[in-house]
C-alpha cells in the first residue's frame, strides 16, 4: 500500500514537472503578442519612412485609386440620374365619350337635361315702312234700300210691288296696296288704297252694280307682343260706273247714287310667317248710299276679308 501511494506520488511530481513549465510559458505569450503588437506600428513606421524618403510620389498611387473612383462615382450617379428617363411614364386612361354614356340612360340615376335653343318669338315689325298688296272678298249691304214697282192692271188699277235687298247675294272683291308705317314696335299706320267691285244692292228683278276708290286708315295696334293686331280707323270710297241692271234685261245708270261712301272701321289682322297676313274688317255706314226724296235712310254696310303679303321693306 504505501508502495503505491508512494509510486503515485513520483508519478504527480513528474507531471507537474512537465506542466508547470508549459503553463508558464502559456501565459506569457499573450503578453509578448501585446508587446509584437505594440512593437509592429514603430518598425512599420520606420520602413514606411524609408520608402517615403526612397519615393516621395508614393501617394500617386492612392490618388489615382481615388480617381479612379471617382469616376465609378460619376458613372453611377449619371446612371442614377438617367435612370428616371428610362422609366416608362404612366399611361393616362382615355376619358369615357360623353355621347356613349348620355345614350346610356340605365347606367345614369338621373336623366341628362340636354339645353334647348329658345326660339325667339316672330316679330312682324322688322322696319319703318313695309309695303305689299292685299287680296279680299267684299260683301256690301244697303240694308234700308227698297225697289217699288208699279204696275197696272186691265181695269187700270195701280199696284206697287216691293222688292227689298239680299245680302247673301251681295259678292264682291278688293284689290288694294298694303302700306305700313311703323310708328313703334307696338304702333302702326295702316292704309290700303285700291280698287272695289261691289254688289250694293240686289233684288229677286233687279241689283245694282258698281266699281268704287276705297281708302282705309287705320290705326294698328300690335297686342301682347303677339302676331295678333287690332285695328281702327275710317274709310273713304268714291263710287263710279254705278249701274242698275235688271235680270234678263237691259241696264241703265243709277243717277240717285251719293258721290262719296264715308265709314267707320273695326277689325283685326294676324301675322303668319312674318310677311304674311290675314285679316278681317267690319266698315259701318255713315253717309247716305241713295240721294233722292221721299225714301228711307239707306246707309251702306261692308265686310271685309283678305289676305295679304309684305313685298318690301325700308
Amino acid at each position: 500500500m504505501k508502495k503505491t501511494i508512494t509510486s503515485l506520488m513520483t508519478a504527480l511530481s513528474i507531471l507537474l514537472c512537465f506542466a508547470i513549465p508549459v503553463l508558464a510559458q502559456d501565459a506569457e505569450q499573450p503578453v509578448e503578442a501585446a508587446a509584437a503588437a505594440e512593437e509592429v506600428p514603430a518598425e512599420a513606421e520606420t520602413e514606411v519612412e524609408a520608402e517615403a524618403a526612397k519615393s516621395p510620389d508614393t501617394s500617386e498611387p492612392e490618388s489615382e485609386d481615388i480617381a479612379a473612383a471617382e469616376p465609378e462615382a460619376e458613372a453611377e450617379s449619371e446612371v442614377a440620374a438617367v435612370e428616371p428617363e428610362v422609366e416608362a411614364e404612366p399611361q393616362i386612361e382615355p376619358e369615357p365619350e360623353v355621347a356613349a354614356v348620355e345614350t346610356k340612360a340605365d347606367q345614369q340615376p338621373y336623366p341628362v337635361v340636354t339645353a334647348v335653343p329658345v326660339k325667339e318669338k316672330v316679330k312682324p315689325v322688322y322696319s319703318k315702312l313695309m309695303l305689299g298688296a292685299r287680296f279680299a272678298y267684299n260683301n256690301s249691304s244697303a240694308k234700308n234700300l227698297t225697289l217699288e214697282i208699279e204696275s197696272r192692271d186691265d181695269l187700270y188699277d195701280l199696284q206697287i210691288t216691293e222688292y227689298r235687298h239680299n245680302s247673301r247675294k251681295s259678292h264682291g272683291f278688293e284689290v288694294q296696296a298694303a302700306v305700313i308705317y311703323n310708328l313703334t314696335d307696338w304702333f302702326a299706320v295702316n292704309a290700303a288704297p285700291g280698287l272695289a267691285f261691289r254688289n250694293p244692292f240686289v233684288t229677286d228683278v233687279a241689283c245694282s252694280r258698281e266699281f268704287a276708290l276705297t281708302l282705309p286708315v287705320l290705326l294698328d295696334f300690335r297686342m301682347f307682343e303677339t302676331q295678333f293686331h287690332l285695328l281702327s280707323g275710317v274709310q273713304l270710297d268714291i263710287p263710279f260706273a254705278s249701274k242698275i241692271k235688271w235680270n234678263n234685261g237691259p241696264s241703265f245708270d243709277f243717277d240717285d247714287r251719293g258721290s262719296i261712301d264715308f265709314g267707320v272701321v273695326l277689325g283685326f289682322v294676324i301675322y303668319l310667317r312674318e310677311n304674311y297676313f290675314w285679316d278681317f274688317k267690319y266698315n259701318i255706314g255713315l253717309t247716305n248710299f241713295a240721294e233722292y226724296e221721299g225714301k228711307k235712310d239707306s246707309r251702306m254696310n261692308q265686310l271685309s276679308v283678305g289676305v295679304g303679303t309684305i313685298l318690301q321693306s325700308r
